[in-house]
């Protein structure tokens, strides 16, 4: 599941089996910008404020964050 929230940013929803764990999901946070992807997991973004392509990165801003945190929560993050 795919959605934009805000200014380019696309936020997705992923559920998956972990063999181990059981059931489990992850949400990740990318922007598109001229061929560069920078993308990065919901935990990431909280601790480091910037999504990733590589060696290079973009500052994720706090509402975009809290917009992403807000969507992933109601599918179940």
């Amino acid at each position: 599941m795919n959605k934009e929230i805000a200014d380019g940013f696309f936020i997705d929803f992923m559920e998956f089996e972990d063999p181990i764990n059981g059931d489990t999901n992850n949400a990740y946070l990318s922007k598109k910008i001229g061929y560069k992807i920078y993308s990065g997991s919901l935990a990431f973004v909280e601790d480091f404020g910037e999504i990733v392509d590589g060696d290079d990165t973009i500052n994720v801003p706090r509402s975009v964050l809290n917009m992403a945190l807000k969507w992933a929560q109601k599918q179940g993050y």
